[in-house]
């Protein structure tokens, strides 16, 4: 099964077209942006506590 990415990050709410390098995901499908999940988040996601992959 394919994860899909939300168009936007759930934390700032900045732009993250499909192809962006900058997107992040987690396996409940929770969007971020690397700048939240390196600063902010530090690799957990704040909706459902598992970790963000790239």
């Amino acid at each position: 099964m394919m994860l899909l990415l939300r168009p936007n990050c759930e934390w700032c709410d900045c732009d993250l077209p499909p192809e962006s390098p900058d997107a992040r995901i987690c396996s409940y499908e929770c969007t971020y942006c690397v700048h939240c999940v390196e600063t902010v988040l530090h690799n957990v996601c704040a909706t459902c506590g598992g970790g963000i992959c790239s």
